[in-house]
């Protein structure tokens, strides 16, 4: 699956801007591109929902009518297929009135297929297609991106530490670097999934 990058190195430049002075070495420039694409990812697993509107093709065991999507919103379902035995090999078509998109976006409903069976789906869905979707669609998840970034900028050389000396006194920190709590909370409130797929 692909990463959806959540913001940009511009971006981020402009936002860590106070915090270094001078130009911007080529390597401190790729060291951003990284955070962002590592934070971007994290962010994903801690939330276990895809932001990328792209096409993910899932199986699950049944035992109930509302299966749940990685990446949501579902904005469309390209195909699903039974199997009663619970075997692969045994996969059929379903036909297109017995599923559609739940009422919340965050997955399918399918109907008549007995609980325990096995059912493979393919939907198209997520948050934005690229980063300037999100700039534009979810300004909320590119600035607890941004904040993230910074926090970790500030650490990026010590993120195991919980404090250092800086000659003239010392920094401490709350203990190792981790997603911080306002970062988290906001993440919580709004993109994590029902479902844990990680």
């Amino acid at each position: 699956m692909s990463v959806l990058a959540l913001t940009t190195r511009e971006r981020a430049v402009a936002r860590l801007g106070d915090l270094a002075s001078g130009r911007w070495a080529p390597d401190q420039l790729t060291d951003i591109d990284s955070m962002i694409l590592a934070i971007s990812q994290s962010f994903e697993q801690r939330c276990s929902h895809g932001f990328l509107i792209e096409a993910r093709t899932e199986t699950r065991i049944v035992n109930q009518s509302f299966l749940p999507c990685y990446g949501w919103p579902v904005v469309s379902i390209q195909a699903v297929s039974v199997s009663y035995s619970g075997r692969s090999s045994d996969m059929v078509a379903m036909s297109s009135d017995s599923y559609e998109i739940a009422p919340n976006k965050r997955g399918i409903m399918v109907w008549g297929v007995p609980s325990g069976s096995t059912v493979r789906y393919t939907a198209t869905g997520g948050i934005a297609a690229d980063t300037a979707g999100v700039h534009a669609n979810e300004p909320n998840l590119e600035d607890i991106c941004l904040i993230q970034l910074v926090a970790e900028w500030k650490r990026k050389n010590n993120p195991d530490k919980t404090g250092i000396d800086m000659g003239g006194g010392s920094t401490r920190w709350d203990g190792e670097l981790h997603i911080i709590k306002d970062v988290d909370e906001r993440l919580d409130q709004q993109y994590v999934s029902q479902v844990d797929f990680l």
